[in-house]
C-alpha cells in the first residue's frame, strides 16, 4: 500500500478548497476541454486565469538515479500519462505545471517549472549541471522502494547539490516511487535518513502505470499543495530574515 509519511508544515493553505465550488471553477482553467484531464502548457502558454490572481514561478529540480521514476513522478504532478518503459533522459527536460491554491483568504497560482536531466547529460556535460542547479528553488530527491542503492546513494546527491550561495537556499523534500510488497527499503530506514538530514517530506506515490493514475487528484493533491506550502513558507522566512537583518 502507497503510504504517506509525515510531514511537518504549517497549515496555510485551505486542505479541502479544490473541492469547494471555488476550487472546482479555477482548476477548470487548468484542464483540456477536449480530454480528460490538464493541459499541459507551452513554454509561451499559459492558462486563463481571473483579472488579479496573483502567480508565482518556482524551479523545482527532480534529483536521483536512473530509473527511479523521476519523470513518471513529473507526469503524476502534471496530470498526464507516463508509459512503465525506464529510460535516461536526453538533456534537459522542463515541464510547467500550474496549480492553484488558496492561502488564507487569497487565491494564488503556484507555476511549477519542474527540471529533470538524464543521469548521462549531468556526467558528461558541466553545463547541463550548472543550468540544473542555477537559482533552483526546490530540490525533489527521488528513490524507488525497490532498489536500496537508489535510497542508499541519497546523501551522496544531497552532499553534491547543497547550495553554496548563503542567499541561494531551496527547499528540499524526497519522494519514494514503486512502495508495495517488494518494497526493500523499511520505515525505520526512512525515519533515520529524515533524523540524519531534515528533510522531514517523505512521500510514496501510486506505483501503477495506467492512464487513469495520470489524473488521480486524491493522490496528487496532497502532495501538490504541500509542495507549494514548502515554497511559500520557504520566501516568507527569508523575506523576515532580511527584514530583521535591515
Amino acid at each position: 500500500m502507497d503510504t504517506k509519511f509525515d510531514v511537518k508544515t504549517t497549515a496555510v493553505i485551505q486542505r479541502d478548497w479544490h473541492s469547494t465550488p471555488e476550487g472546482e471553477d479555477f482548476f477548470k482553467k487548468f484542464c483540456n476541454s477536449t480530454l480528460t484531464g490538464r493541459r499541459l502548457y507551452g513554454v509561451l502558454e499559459r492558462p486563463t486565469i481571473f483579472d488579479g490572481i496573483e502567480e508565482v514561478t518556482y524551479k523545482v529540480l527532480f534529483i536521483g538515479k536512473c530509473g527511479v521514476g523521476k519523470s513518471h513522478t513529473i507526469s503524476l504532478l502534471a496530470g498526464l500519462f507516463c508509459g512503465s518503459t525506464k529510460t535516461d533522459t536526453i538533456g534537459i527536460e522542463v515541464t510547467d505545471v500550474y496549480w492553484p491554491v488558496k492561502i488564507w483568504d487569497k487565491v494564488i497560482i503556484f507555476k511549477l517549472q519542474c527540471w529533470e536531466a538524464g543521469e548521462i547529460s549531468m556526467k558528461k556535460y558541466n553545463h547541463v549541471v550548472e543550468s540544473c542547479q542555477d537559482k533552483v528553488d526546490l530540490r525533489v530527491f527521488v528513490f524507488s522502494f525497490t532498489d536500496t542503492s537508489s535510497f542508499t546513494e541519497l546523501p551522496a546527491y544531497i552532499t553534491s547539490t547543497s547550495d553554496k550561495d548563503i542567499n541561494q537556499v531551496a527547499a528540499s523534500i524526497v519522494i519514494g516511487t514503486r512502495n508495495s510488497s517488494k518494497a526493500v527499503v523499511s520505515p525505520t530506514e526512512i525515519k533515520n535518513f529524515k533524523l540524519s538530514f531534515g528533510i522531514e517530506v517523505v512521500y510514496s506515490l501510486p506505483q501503477a502505470y495506467h492512464e487513469k493514475i495520470a489524473e488521480s487528484l486524491p493522490e496528487i493533491i496532497p502532495l501538490m499543495n504541500d509542495i507549494c506550502e514548502i515554497l511559500w513558507l520557504r520566501d516568507q522566512h527569508y523575506i523576515m530574515n532580511n527584514s530583521v537583518t535591515v
